[in-house]
């Protein structure tokens, strides 16, 4: 069985962020500029593949970022967070709301002779799956927090 795994450094890791947030911004931007099309032009672009590079894209990122947390912590391997942690649940919470805006920014006004490829519909529907699951999200960090107490020097 191959192993996956890798070693970086805090800084390898920063450089993946890095990289990670511009393929995701580039993406964004297909989206947005090929959205509308003339008709009978052919698309330069599967909208929908692009679409799921993004969210696979987001949970690299939402990764990426708790690794960097933890390398900060001193931990040196995802499986020593303890397992009661929420951090990543934080970080996934944010690329969720930002996919909301970004959705949001998607142009589906067509002119005569023009088609939309991701329907003002299909965005909706998103957006409302993708709000459910920011609500509970929130709900999880409200009950995780309730029940944390943190002790520092007075």
């Amino acid at each position: 069985m191959k192993n996956n795994k890798k070693t970086l450094t805090p800084e390898e890791l920063i450089t993946e962020r890095v990289a990670c947030i511009l393929d995701i911004k580039q993406l964004w931007t297909i989206i947005i500029n090929n959205n509308i099309i003339p008709n009978g032009m052919q698309q330069k672009f599967n909208l929908n593949a692009v679409y799921e590079q993004i969210k696979k894209a987001e949970i690299k990122l939402v990764e990426i970022k708790t690794a960097i947390q933890l390398a900060n912590l001193g931990f040196t391997n995802l499986t020593e967070i303890p397992a009661n942690n929420i951090q990543s649940s934080i970080y996934l919470l944010q690329q969720l709301k930002e996919r909301v805006v970004k959705l949001n920014a998607i142009s589906t006004k067509k002119e005569d002779g023009e088609s939309v490829v991701l329907t003002r519909k299909f965005i909706s529907k998103e957006i409302e799956l993708l709000n459910n699951e920011i609500s509970k999200i929130e709900e999880k960090l409200i009950v995780f927090n309730s029940k944390v107490n943190f002790e520092i020097a007075a």
